[in-house]
């Protein structure tokens, strides 16, 4: 298992380069910019989007993953939101079901249209093992992938690494996503 305090500092190194800038505002121009940069931290909910995955599987082993997100475009190129996931599993060989739920946090950088970097870190409930009791399970992804966008939405396409992959996790690496978003 990775240190919480190891998750933290890739979590800030990842994320806090794309929170600091510096600008030069020229003073005649001052009270434009002050104006501008209202409107540009304030909330706009043309830069929000809703989307999510949805993974199904049904045999012997039965898989259902429903992940609906909620993400925010802070410029054109850094994406960031929440997610909610609920994952039921069921092994008809062994006789065994279980659910699993939690949420997440992630971030997206285009390095280069349509390439990105991803991170994200999520918790789930669940039963990790066969006869275990539930309890929380720590998951730390990175990777990338390739996004399309379409007008207000997008598809894109990632491929992630667990670095918390032990005999624990609900996930083998490495993990294969579609997911979709649709702006407000």
């Amino acid at each position: 298992m990775i240190p919480k305090k190891t998750i933290l500092l890739l979590v800030l190194t990842i994320t806090v380069p794309f929170f600091l800038s510096a600008q030069y505002v020229p003073e005649d121009n001052e009270e434009n910019y002050q104006k501008k940069e209202e409107k540009e931290n304030s909330f706009d909910w043309d830069n929000a989007y809703i989307g999510g995955g949805l993974g199904l599987n049904f045999g012997d082993i039965t898989y259902i993953n429903v992940n609906p997100i909620f993400g925010y475009w802070f410029s054109e190129k850094f994406t960031s939101g929440v997610g909610i996931n609920y994952q039921y599993f069921s092994d008809n060989i062994y006789n065994y079901s279980t659910s699993m739920y939690g949420g997440n946090v992630f971030s997206r950088y285009i390095v280069y249209e349509p390439i990105f970097l991803h991170g994200e870190i999520e918790v789930l409930n669940g039963e990790f093992g066969y006869n275990e009791g539930r309890s929380n399970f720590t998951s730390v992804f990175v990777g990338g992938g390739y996004m399309q966008r379409y007008g207000n939405s997008f598809i894109a396409a990632t491929l992630l690494y667990n670095l918390n992959d032990d005999s624990r996790s609900p996930y083998t690496n490495p993990l294969f996503r579609i997911n979709f978003g649709v702006n407000f």
